[in-house]
């Protein structure tokens, strides 16, 4: 397979270089071990952007290589590793149904390293299962798992947790976690005052913490880390509405409401309007911290009406650019596009970006969840070369960025 051709960047020459990132289908490919029979366990091959880049897993990754799930899905990140979800037919790993059958395999970082081809970054023997969970709890909804890593002494440390209802109690939940290089998983009751952990509907780590999302009425979070973790409760943004814990829902406002990190902060955004309605607008709020009182808010940033890009057409939250936030992607009518907030600038329309462009043929039960945030990672990494394997090659093409995009010159003006 050819290398990989950097495309020229639209950053000056005296801008500081940032760190390598990429963007990543959180559905898996799967090698055919038939050919190559000593192929590494898993491999991220990268792709210059508008295309995306791809993991890819070997059948031996599954507890059974000749019965292998055709939709292992990553179901949670960080910096320095990916959580991957994978099942047994009929099971699949992109299953976001409540108790999903299936297993957990850690990918750190780390362990990826250079292939023949120059874009193909492979994990030989790095993969690391995770046991099977025993006296506690099995697994309630991979949108509640989330995957954090932190540097110890003795290297990068990992941690998986989940966040369960407990019964009917309103003010606690279980926390189950596990470390990586320990026995077996742990439990915990913590206060959980404000918020359902069946809602949640995504996991984001964020400096040293877990934020358990439920974009109906807010989030928590705690450092997974810790002996006696303690969730500290976040509201929604002023002038976001509360909902009621409606599952039917859940696919609608995952279109409509995301929470994300860009440029090392938390955003939380929003779509409002209908399907007929000329005017529909694009609003983000930034976490933003007060030293004096030690308290967080939500700070309006940008808001725009997307109707003079597209007239009657509601855009679907795809990501957001993990270093400059004004930079938004959306789904449009099975294409991600992207705009930049800041000036309300439509910039770019990249490959098509369809169900079956992201699936292939779907071997699901029931039909995929809808095109949405669920389906890419802006995986962006930090600026260290022990958690970075690809840093130099990013150094070697001249890159800044993986998904650097091009910009006209009329366009090129403004950056």
């Amino acid at each position: 397979m050819a290398a990989a051709t950097a495309p020229s960047s639209s950053s000056s020459s005296d801008s500081p270089p940032m760190a390598p990132w990429t963007l990543l289908n959180r559905v898996a490919l799967i090698w055919d071990d038939a050919e190559t029979e000593d192929r590494e366990e898993a491999a991220v091959k990268l792709s210059w952007s508008p295309t995306l880049s791809r993991l890819w897993v070997a059948r031996s990754i599954h507890p059974d290589r000749d019965n292998f799930d055709r939709h292992p899905y990553i179901a949670a990140h960080d910096a320095r590793g990916l959580l991957l979800h994978i099942s047994s037919p009929p099971g699949i790993g992109l299953n976001l149904d409540p108790n999903p059958a299936g297993s957990f395999v850690v990918l750190p970082l780390p362990g990826f390293v250079p292939g023949v081809a120059a874009e193909f970054f492979m994990a030989t023997d790095a993969a690391v299962r995770v046991p099977e969970r025993l006296d506690v709890p099995d697994v309630w909804s991979i949108k509640s798992v989330g995957f954090l890593s932190r540097l110890g002494a003795d290297g990068v440390e990992y941690v998986i947790a989940e966040l369960q209802s407990v019964n009917d109690a309103d003010e606690i939940a279980n926390l189950l976690r596990f470390r990586l290089g320990s026995a077996a998983w742990v439990q915990d009751k913590v206060n959980c005052i404000g918020f359902n952990p069946s809602c949640t509907d995504q996991v984001i780590s964020h400096q040293g913490k877990l934020w358990w999302v439920d974009l109906r009425n807010g989030l928590v979070g705690c450092d997974p880390f810790q002996f006696h973790p303690v969730l500290v409760f976040l509201d929604l943004p002023n002038g976001v509405t509360r909902r009621e814990d409606d599952e039917s829902e859940c696919n609608d406002i995952a279109k409509k409401r995301y929470v994300t990190v860009s440029a090392g902060m938390l955003r939380f955004l929003q779509v409002t309007g209908d399907s007929g309605i000329a005017k529909i607008a694009v609003m983000m709020w930034t976490l933003v911290s007060d030293p004096d009182t030690r308290s967080t808010s939500w700070l309006p940033e940008f808001m725009i009406d997307t109707g003079k890009i597209w007239p009657c057409e509601i855009p679907v939250l795809a990501i957001v650019h993990p270093d400059k936030a004004e930079l938004v992607y959306f789904f449009v009518e099975g294409k991600l596009v992207s705009v930049d907030i800041s000036e309300n600038t439509h910039l770019k329309v990249f490959d098509n970006l369809s169900h079956f462009s992201l699936l292939g043929t779907w071997h699901g039960v029931v039909a995929p969840p809808p095109l949405s945030w669920r389906y890419l990672i802006a995986w962006k990494n930090s600026n260290s070369e022990e958690c970075h394997p690809w840093t130099p090659f990013v150094r070697e093409q001249g890159m800044s960025s993986f998904c650097a995009y091009k910009v006209s010159e009329s366009e090129d003006h403004r950056r």
